[in-house]
């Protein structure tokens, strides 16, 4: 391979990367505000983060030790009940 050509396969496995890159943060952009603005459950309180995306509820799982079942607790003195007239 000549230095030209491989100069033109980094060229373009950098835009290829960068493209990639730019289409992954509109995605997550776009599912954010789907989740939030535009989802039929977007007017029940509680964190935004755990609207967002389901690693909320993982990181307690996981890094906390188990702890999802306490915050929920919490959440609820928090938040309060959710009614099913609500929905």
């Amino acid at each position: 391979m000549s230095l030209v050509s491989s100069y033109r396969f980094m060229v373009l496995l950098t835009s290829y990367s960068t493209y990639s890159i730019a289409l992954g943060v509109i995605f997550l952009c776009v599912v954010t505000v789907q989740r939030l603005f535009l989802h039929r459950l977007r007017g029940f309180p509680g964190p935004k983060l755990a609207a967002i995306t389901s690693l909320y509820k993982a990181y307690y799982e996981v890094f906390k030790g188990g702890e999802l079942l306490q915050h929920l607790v919490e959440l609820h003195a928090i938040y309060g009940v959710l009614h099913l007239s609500a929905l």
